[in-house]
């Protein structure tokens, strides 16, 4: 990572701050890093600055094992004791097994790749058809989306432009949803295009028109010679899915809850965290 793609994510959402720690030698030198990158978050009906736990490295060096008195146990239990606020992350199945080990985490949600196959779908009274970033409806959709989406990151034109439209790493398209005779867009979604694969990377939409949105992209991907549409959505969205053939595949990926300093239970968070790719830092 360059120091302005570091700058980027870290800096780019002011004036947001980070919470990120570092552990430093006697000699200088960095020994290990636990990145806390802020974000905009609709939780618990108001408006707060959550943090992604990302970037977590720890110097060959001070790698201890398993033993509490290792820099990883250090660092982490310092970090977040120190975060004011809700916490979420994206681990693999090594680093949910080390939290859990470590009294950092606890399983709460498995994370599934929802796979849509390229398919034509009749639908003649809607389009889907790029927009800008700073499409006027963008944020009056979000406002709709929160009182009905639980927790999730506020999915307003400044999140959209910071996280997908001046991204150093990827390049993304922004598509909304029109139903013919009718001014303004029912929904939106954020794709990256990966060989045969579309990625859906972010979505809302007003109340009743999932379905449709998906069914358009799933068209959208058969017409540029995909074979499928790739996204991650919550459990609120099964039935939509089944409608347009999706099967889920397990990709190793899971969404712990922290608990080190707890903010709340695995069943609430199960229930009303909306999550989508675009709530990671990799992808």
């Amino acid at each position: 990572m360059t120091v302005n793609q570091w700058k980027w994510k870290y800096t780019g959402q002011q004036p947001l701050e980070h919470k990120s720690v570092v552990a430093v030698g006697s000699d200088g030198k960095i020994g290990g890093h636990w990145g806390g990158l802020p974000v905009r978050m609709w939780f618990r009906n108001r408006q707060i600055t959550a943090y992604q736990a990302v970037d977590v490295m720890i110097a060959d060096e001070y790698r201890g094992g398993l033993k509490k008195s290792s820099l990883y146990f250090k660092l982490g239990g310092y970090f977040y004791e120190n975060i004011p606020s809700f916490v979420y992350g994206f681990a693999n199945r090594d680093h949910l097994r080390l939290g859990r080990l470590f009294g950092f985490f606890e399983d709460c949600i498995t994370v599934y790749d929802n796979v849509i196959p390229a398919s034509k779908h009749r639908l003649p009274f809607y389009k889907l058809e790029p927009v800008a970033w700073d499409e006027k409806d963008i944020d009056s959709l979000w406002d709709r989306f929160r009182q009905e989406a639980g927790w999730a990151l506020l999915r307003d034109v400044s999140f959209l432009r910071w996280r997908y439209e001046t991204n150093p790493f990827h390049e993304y398209k922004i598509l909304g949803l029109r139903k013919i005779f009718r001014k303004g867009i029912l929904g939106w979604l954020v794709i990256r295009e990966e060989g045969d694969n579309l990625f859906v990377m972010d979505m809302i939409c007003r109340r009743g028109y999932a379905e449709y949105l998906l069914k358009k992209m799933a068209s959208e991907a058969r017409a540029q010679g995909r074979d499928k549409v790739v996204l991650w959505l919550g459990g609120k969205y099964g039935r939509e899915l089944i409608s347009c053939g999706c099967r889920q595949v397990q990709r190793g990926t899971y969404l712990p809850n922290f608990i080190w300093e707890r903010r709340c239970d695995c069943s609430e968070m199960s229930e009303n965290f909306h999550y989508t790719m675009g709530d990671t830092d990799f992808l």
